[in-house]
């Protein structure tokens, strides 16, 4: 039995390869008022194509954060230079940042909210705290051209 299963029962869904895709927390909702309610949601979109960045602007315009799955246009060369000028744009116009979290999804933040590129963890022998090298975010560095 998986970790997941002892913690949600039948509640994961499995993919044909036998790994969980997501887990339906419908069944495990909290009562309305129980919670402290946030001030920002976390809004997650999956972009088809270059014109749906505009829709989804808006959520981080009214102050959200976006974490964008763009991996329908990652084989477009310039369908990704295009999204990154777009997200640079947008990043500049809230006040907030724009940076790559995977190969295929990004975030964009409203204002007030910045990336710190560098990873942290900690070692394995000693305990102590390392931070890594820092990454360059989506506004710094467009997606490299395929060979």
């Amino acid at each position: 039995m998986s970790f997941v299963s002892k913690l949600f029962g039948d509640g994961a869904e499995r993919s044909s390869n036998g790994t969980h895709d997501y887990i339906d927390l419908t069944d495990y909702a909290v009562e309305e008022g129980s919670l402290p309610t946030g001030s920002t949601m976390v809004r997650f979109a999956r972009l088809r194509t270059l014109e749906d960045i505009r829709q989804f602007a808006k959520f981080v315009y009214d102050g959200s954060l976006l974490i964008l799955d763009f991996a329908a246009v990652a084989d477009d060369e310039i369908t990704l230079r295009r999204l990154t000028n777009e997200l640079r744009h947008i990043a500049q116009d809230v006040g907030g940042d724009v940076a790559l979290i995977s190969h295929t999804q990004l975030m964009l933040t409203p204002r007030g909210v910045r990336f710190d590129g560098a990873r942290i963890s900690i070692h394995p022998e000693t305990g102590a705290l390392v931070q890594e090298r820092r990454a360059a975010s989506a506004a710094q560095a467009a997606p490299a051209p395929k060979a």
